[in-house]
């Protein structure tokens, strides 16, 4: 997966957790598989779907996630973060084919 790629996915999913004040510390792609046999979808191509997980971290002491039950018990990083991971399933991602990506 191309650098600018993973950038937008990581931009994405950063974007969906806001509310939750979390940010993404790490994508691991584990698989890329072809969305319908590779089939075009008419000028944007072909799709992918990506299988894998990302890495997020929270800062207890922050009040929006004081809600979480025994956090304040979890693991920290080095940054004092609580890091936890999720699955990357279901995400659609356009194939460049003219880019060999």
């Amino acid at each position: 997966m191309s650098p600018r790629r993973l950038f937008l996915l990581a931009l994405a999913l950063g974007l969906v957790t806001a509310a939750a004040e979390a940010r993404v510390v790490g994508i691991t792609i584990e698989r890329r598989e072809p969305v319908l046999a590779g089939r075009r979808f008419g000028l944007a191509g072909p799709y992918e779907t990506l299988v894998g997980t990302v890495a997020f971290a929270l800062d207890p002491a922050l009040r929006q996630n004081q809600a979480v039950v025994d956090l304040t018990l979890a693991p920290r990083n080095e940054r004092r973060e609580v890091v936890f991971t999720g699955p990357v399933q279901g995400t659609y991602v356009w194939t460049d084919e003219e880019a060999g990506e």
